[in-house]
């Protein structure tokens, strides 16, 4: 895959789980404008419960990761959905500083998945 198409690797990994899942989108970030917002997967386990060991699991191996920036797995008690986003507020800072963190983001994105790869299928799996 080429780095043009990396706001779509976490889609693909999570295709790659087998477990089935709900997403509003499959990219983390517009491809015709990345400073939009910033990155971040929304979803869901179909059939799986918000309070499921899945999800835990899938919070703890994130907030281990270690990026440019730190990443969190959240959600609302209004929703059933999830998301995976930086740890990071960009609302109110200039634009140079958020087109950094934007950026700091997705250069994470590709080693926040692979870290997923080797660390959280081995939960998905126990």
């Amino acid at each position: 895959m080429n780095k043009k198409e990396n706001h779509l690797l976490m889609y693909y990994y999570f295709l790659s789980l087998g477990i089935p899942f709900r997403g509003g989108r499959v990219s983390m970030w517009p491809k015709d404008n990345k400073y939009a917002y910033l990155p971040n997967f929304r979803f869901r386990f179909s059939e799986i419960e918000k309070d499921h060991i899945y999800y835990q699991k899938l919070s703890e191996v994130i907030k281990l990761f270690k990026g440019k920036l730190e990443w969190e797995l959240s959600t609302k008690p209004y929703t059933k959905n999830f998301i995976i986003k930086p740890k990071i507020d960009i609302e109110g800072i200039n634009n140079k500083l958020r087109h950094k963190l934007i950026d700091d983001a997705i250069f994470d994105v590709l080693y926040l998945v692979e870290y997923l790869k080797k660390n959280y299928e081995i939960c998905v799996n126990e």
